[in-house]
């Protein structure tokens, strides 16, 4: 069996990072007791899949171009913390 084609893994990441917003967290938690420390390691290395739309960056500048810099300033409660 040959390894499936990096779009369709990436389809199916994306489409568990939205389950994984829609579960409760005792279904997160059942999932979690059932991995092992290799799956953990790997799933927060995912971090991406999990964040809202707002803390990821933004595709293009206002002018259409790719950005030069991107100055991110976080408040409370924005989200600015991820532990590894």
């Amino acid at each position: 069996m040959s390894p499936a084609p990096p779009e369709t893994l990436m389809s199916s990441a994306k489409r568990f990072g939205r389950d994984w917003n829609r579960w409760s967290e005792d279904k997160r938690l059942f999932l979690m007791l059932g991995m092992s420390p290799a799956e953990m390691v790997d799933l927060s290395a995912y971090w991406h899949l999990f964040a809202h739309e707002h803390q990821r960056p933004p595709k293009l500048a206002s002018n259409g171009k790719p950005w030069l810099t991107w100055l991110m300033i976080g408040g409370r409660g924005a989200g600015k913390i991820r532990i590894e």
